[in-house]
């Protein structure tokens, strides 16, 4: 009787402290790798502090087209985590959007309007997105510009950018 009441007791405590732990440390994560892939850097953390107006993020990247593409869509995988952090860090300041731009789809011809360019990624022809195009978002709209200051990145191009 005593084994089972302690038994009872235990998983009750371990419950009560994953509910503590959700409540409490919902923000709190500890980055165990080797080389700190999940923090942001100091550098990073100045100038996201530093972000006066928001700035709305995206992410431009052809998914379906990548499919057997490993190390390109890893690479992604880490370009998107980074700016999701950035996202969580900044307080509301950055907005980050993610757009898999398929083939003849309202994406595609949003991402070449920017300047994003396509690659060739097969014999067949068929080519895939991988940039960032970004606004930061004024105050007062003009006409036009739908209120934006824009600037863009293409990955494919540029793997300096992360």
């Amino acid at each position: 009787m005593k084994k089972s009441l302690s038994i009872t007791l235990l998983i009750f405590l371990f419950i009560g402290a994953l509910l503590l732990n959700n409540s409490f440390l919902k923000g709190y994560r500890v980055d165990l790798t080797e080389n700190k892939v999940y923090s942001i850097s100091q550098g990073s953390l100045s100038v996201i502090n530093d972000i006066e107006q928001p700035i709305e993020l995206t992410l431009y990247f052809s998914d379906q087209a990548t499919k057997g593409m490993t190390s390109l869509r890893n690479y992604a995988d880490q370009v998107e985590s980074l700016l999701k952090e950035y996202e969580v860090s900044s307080n509301g300041k950055i907005k980050l959007n993610v757009v898999d731009p398929l083939p003849f789809s309202i994406q595609e011809d949003e991402a070449a309007s920017l300047g994003l360019t396509a690659a060739p990624v097969d014999a067949s022809g068929s080519t895939a997105y991988f940039g960032l195009a970004g606004r930061l978002i004024d105050n007062v709209k003009t006409e036009g510009d739908g209120g934006y200051s824009r600037f863009v990145t293409n990955v494919f191009n540029d793997h300096s950018v992360f």
